[in-house]
């Protein structure tokens, strides 16, 4: 079995690195599953003890389930057993205890839904066609959930929803997947990842993180709807790389006190992408030809923040608003179509254009502390440059003939 998560993001400099790796076995005591068909439904029930599964299938209609550690039994058999006439779905409660189930090479009509007890579990789902919703949900401990590894193809003809109620380390892999409906990832608290690879979601994607370190990283992944990340708090870090497509909006929304970092690497939103973010340090970088068809909103609050955008395009407005602290904002051969207002509390503040074109109006404003601006003579702002400055020392350089309406100081 194969594919990992990494729990950690490289620079942009060092190269983004793949999202699965080889997975190490576990050794757990193992317990007794049983297994029926109900209404052309597969039924697993585990015990409380570590269950090690393998379900396969053999032919229509018939679903092999293997123990898969030499000691996990099967309706008290050691030795796997065929199940006939599993014409719909397959439902497991695998119960308490560390458990290890792998499903594969699998065509159902109906739903999948597999539940977790408390402990340290593995989930796997591959090479499957499921024509309904697949449900996945967990309670306490770490978790490691795969659906779709490096070399498989997964279809999911509904929604992909997964509940992560792990308190520790949880780790969620989506790749080689289409999905027809929605994606829906939550975690309750614990540090947690979720990543995407070589995934078409044709709906939405929606993620929820609780309070810990959290990264959401989507890789050459589409989605032909909106994609939302939220969070109570932590560290929170989305990312859209390698020819990631957001087909609607792009939306981070954190509500306590955290520290934020928005990534859009050789990837495309194609409407707006907007982040709501509480007290601590927040950055955006755009970068490396990505694309955002719409506005860029930011609702930064007290404690430092830099946003960049670089060698990339916004069709509309850039939209900053900030507290206290200080704060960035640099445009590098940078495209802005609409207007650039930035709003910034007390502290001091730089604000550069560098090879940038921006279309309509510049307005900066600035509280307490010292400022600094800059627009270079390869810069072209089409509209009018105003700048608002309160107590403190105000530093500009801005090339003659850079700016084609007026320039103001209040």
């Amino acid at each position: 079995m194969s594919g990992f998560l990494h729990t950690s993001r490289q620079v942009a400099s060092e190269g983004h690195s793949p999202l699965m790796e080889t997975l190490e076995p576990r050794l757990m005591l193992s317990g007794d599953v049983f297994v029926s068909v109900v209404s052309g439904n597969l039924i697993i029930q585990g015990d409380a003890d570590a269950n090690a599964i393998l379900v396969t299938q053999v032919a229509p209609g018939q679903i092999n389930v293997a123990g898969a550690d030499g000691s996990t039994t099967v309706n008290g058999s050691l030795t796997s057993v065929t199940f006939n006439n599993v014409t719909s779905g397959l439902q497991a409660q695998m119960g308490d205890g560390g458990d290890n189930l792998r499903v594969m090479g699998l065509t159902l009509s109906g739903n999948v839904t597999i539940a977790e007890g408390a402990g340290n579990n593995i989930i796997s789902l591959e090479d499957s066609t499921i024509g309904g919703n697949v449900l996945i949900s967990t309670l306490t401990g770490s978790q490691i959930i795969l659906v779709g590894i490096t070399g498989s193809t997964v279809t999911v003809g509904g929604n992909l929803t997964v509940n992560c109620g792990g308190d520790f380390n949880n780790n969620v892999g989506i790749g080689g997947i289409t999905i027809n409906g929605n994606l829906n990832v939550h975690f309750i608290d614990g540090d947690g990842f979720i990543g995407t690879a070589a995934a078409n979601i044709h709906g939405n994607m929606n993620v929820s993180f609780g309070n810990g370190g959290y990264f959401a990283d989507l890789d050459s992944t589409v989605t032909g709807g909106n994609l939302t990340v939220s969070a109570t708090g932590g560290l929170v870090n989305m990312g859209l790389y390698n020819g990631t497509v957001v087909g609607g909006n792009a939306l981070l929304s954190v509500t306590g006190e955290t520290t934020t970092s928005t990534t859009v690497d050789a990837s495309s939103v194609r409407h707006n992408l907007t982040v709501n973010s509480s007290a601590g340090f927040d950055a955006i970088q755009i970068f490396d030809y990505s694309s955002i068809g719409g506005n860029l909103t930011a609702n930064y609050r007290a404690g430092g923040t830099g946003t960049l955008i670089i060698d990339s395009a916004i069709g509309g407005n850039v939209n900053l608003s900030a507290t206290d602290g200080e704060d960035i904002f640099a445009a590098i051969n940078a495209s802005i179509g609409g207007n650039v207002t930035i709003t910034d509390g007390d502290g001091d503040t730089i604000t550069s254009f560098f090879g940038a074109d921006v279309g309509g109006n510049v307005s900066l404003r600035a509280g307490a502390g010292d400022d600094i601006v800059n627009v270079d003579s390869v810069s072209f702002i089409g509209g009018n440059l105003q700048i608002r400055d309160g107590a403190g020392i105000l530093t500009y350089d801005i090339a003659v003939g850079a700016v084609r309406g007026r320039i103001t100081f209040k």
